[in-house]
């Protein structure tokens, strides 16, 4: 009795799996191009933050720059005045 249970419960079950795989063979071509446009962002969102970076990098160079322009100018200054 219990052996037919479990071919019955394989017998209905097994048109669910055979759908399944089906399904998941359609679905391949669109899940490796899904994968592709994935790994595209990947490589987008890391040029970005290192982009970032280094505008932020030149931004500081830049105000560092502008102190140091302004310091000389102020020394330069009171050489003058003196």
């Amino acid at each position: 009795m219990i052996p037919d249970l479990i071919t019955l419960r394989i017998d209905k079950t097994q048109g669910f799996s055979d759908q399944i795989k089906a399904k998941q063979q359609e679905l391949q071509p669109w899940i490796a191009q899904i994968s592709e446009k994935q790994a595209a962002i990947d490589i987008a969102r890391s040029e970005h933050a290192t982009l970032s970076t280094k505008v932020e990098e030149a931004k500081n160079a830049g105000a560092q720059a502008q102190e140091q322009l302004e310091k000389i100018k102020a020394e330069r200054q009171e050489k003058v005045c003196s």
